[in-house]
């Protein structure tokens, strides 16, 4: 029987920051949160059973625990920019400092240094429902495991063929190409490939007496000049796709064009990972703890890069296979990941719901065809309604703002989002509509795009999307997404006929 206490805290309605569980935590989620086992966790958890406050409750025990681990040694990974204002209020609550707190693509924008911008994961999507993309084909397979192994292959294939082609000369001797190959290939060959460059030029500083500095850095320029193939990663990157490598798992080769201002989303994944195998991923010392919230929509290079960044770091991994919104990848299950932490990982599922009511669950089971998803709310005798009319829309909305503190209308896309903000907007001026770049959060009458709702819930939920474009069997994960943000009640315009 599910203690009152829970009953109680679950029939409240939400607020704009996600609640304390303290004094709710149940023995599943205890169980994950005290775990000191276990280097590294990954949790598969079904929508509503807690995931993201059980990882900063989680954080907020290591920290206790833990001697020596500060909030300066934790980072969290957030799906985008509005969750991350939604989580703020969690671990002061709890007694501890914030932690440092990223998304993967402000973390790949620090990377890059060759591009003016990278595409975010929501922008990414955003291509993908406006039907922007010419070579889906294309973009499946950089996010594949295949490509892993083609820019490994690559990798191997250009330091099979680099070599220097001319002697170098300063102004006391001539160095001969085949000892500067010898060391370039031999004697610092456990070192990334051109990281090896750096090292060549000191020895040679060491080897002729000539102190580093302006010595180092003309040693340097004379060995890349004479290099056969230059650490241009841009052409490098371009040129994979030309490559043996790519043609042997790909089945052909293809012309990419990179625009230079901003990379796109799949292609800065394979640009990291490429550069990183080329020059040496940057290591870090200081984190010991990485969370990794929404982990079903990163792709096992994102984690395989991750990992040799923080060599030494504990991973917490929470996400749910069910909730993919990456339109060219799914996992059949998390437990995958284990092959690439390997080093004492446990996987854990959780499989209670604390959001949603009997009646939401109850139908999102039948979207997904789930059978083991089990609700904990009390049943509060609201059916999930059935929409066609758009006319009827605002009055729903102000049925649901009288009776609600937070209702969100939950569109597939951004131009859909738009469309209904303009429609609104005169007759119900509270209504404000969520874009990517949001910092404010504010969940009393919002209009959001279902790729920015992950995480997120809601006292009510309206799904709506425009009757010509209703989801399709292959968006059947995206509108799971977007219905179980609702906690006490849904109305559905323009219902999927996939199930």
């Amino acid at each position: 029987m599910v203690d009152e206490c829970l009953q109680e805290v679950l029939s409240n309605q939400s607020s704009d920051k996600m609640k304390n569980i303290v004094n709710t935590i149940q023995e599943e989620q205890n169980d994950v949160i005290r775990n000191t086992k276990n280097k590294h966790l990954i949790v598969q958890g079904i929508a509503g059973s807690g995931k993201t406050s059980v990882a900063l409750h989680r954080i907020a025990f290591l920290l206790y625990k833990i001697k020596n681990l500060k909030s300066s040694n934790v980072l969290i990974f957030s799906p985008n920019n509005v969750f991350s204002k939604y989580i703020a209020n969690v671990l002061p609550e709890l007694g501890e400092e914030n932690a440092n707190e990223t998304t993967f693509h402000a973390f790949a924008k620090a990377y890059i240094k060759e591009f003016k911008n990278v595409e975010s994961f929501t922008e990414f999507i955003q291509r993908y429902y406006a039907n922007a993309e010419k070579d889906p084909a294309l973009v499946s397979f950089k996010l594949s495991n295949a490509m892993i192994k083609a820019i490994e292959d690559y990798a191997k294939e250009i330091e099979n063929n680099i070599k220097i082609t001319n002697n170098i000369e300063n102004k006391t001797e001539v160095i001969d190409k085949n000892y500067l190959n010898y060391l370039l290939k031999d004697r610092y060959n456990k070192l990334p490939l051109f990281s090896r460059l750096e090292v060549m030029a000191e020895h040679l500083c060491n080897k002729n007496g000539i102190s580093y500095g302006k010595g180092k850095r003309n040693f340097l320029k004379l060995i890349k000049e004479n290099l056969n193939i230059k650490p241009d990663y841009k052409k490098l990157y371009q040129d994979l796709y030309l490559s043996d490598a790519f043609k042997a798992y790909y089945g052909e080769e293809k012309l990419v064009k990179l625009n230079n201002k901003k990379i796109n989303y799949e292609d800065a994944l394979c640009f990291i990972y490429l550069k990183g195998i080329l020059n040496g991923f940057p290591y870090s010392n200081l984190i010991k703890q990485i969370i990794i919230d929404e982990a079903q929509d990163y792709n096992e290079m994102q984690y395989i890069i991750l990992n040799k960044i923080f060599k030494k770091a504990s991973f917490t991994i929470l996400g749910d296979v069910n909730q993919t919104i990456n339109p060219y990848q799914k996992y059949e299950s998390l437990e995958v990941l284990k092959n690439i932490l390997s080093d004492n990982v446990k996987y854990v599922e959780l499989n209670k719901t604390y959001r949603s009511s009997n009646e939401i669950i109850e139908y999102a089971n039948r979207v997904l065809n789930l059978k083991h998803v089990s609700a904990i709310r009390k049943p509060n005798n609201v059916p999930v309604k059935f929409k066609n009319n758009i006319n009827e829309l605002e009055s729903d909305v102000k049925y649901l703002k009288h009776k609600y503190k937070s209702v969100a209308i939950i569109t597939k896309n951004k131009d859909e989002a738009i469309t209904l903000y303009d429609l609104l907007k005169d007759n119900i001026k509270e209504i404000s509509i969520m874009e990517d770049g949001s910092k404010d959060f504010n969940k009393s009458l919002v209009i959001v795009p279902s790729y920015l709702a992950k995480g997120l819930e809601f006292d009510s939920v309206i799904s709506y999307t425009n009757k010509n474009a209703i989801y399709t069997k292959n968006e059947k994960y995206l509108f799971y997404v977007v219905i179980t943000r609702a906690q006490h009640e849904l109305i559905v315009y323009n219902k999927p006929n996939f199930y």
